[in-house]
């Protein structure tokens, strides 16, 4: 996550053939979704978001990851 960009960035080390980025607020409610095609690289930007805690889902076809991210302004 870069603060002051108020983006995030997923860089697997291979390419995603079918995967998704699922962002929640902290209640659990479901924020966005992207479906991830023949990528290498995802960039979000969170900076319309209300500033909050938000887990971000990255599903990779392979693996899922959850990553927890604190946005302050």
């Amino acid at each position: 996550y870069d603060s002051e960009s108020g983006n995030i960035y997923n860089k697997p080390q291979h390419i995603i053939h079918h995967g998704s980025v699922i962002i929640y607020f902290l209640t659990g409610q479901l924020i966005k979704a992207e479906i991830l095609l023949d990528t290498q690289q995802k960039e979000i930007n969170l900076s319309a978001f209300a500033g909050g805690v938000y887990f971000v889902q990255i599903n990779t076809g392979k693996t899922v990851l959850c990553k927890k991210v604190l946005l302050q302004y």
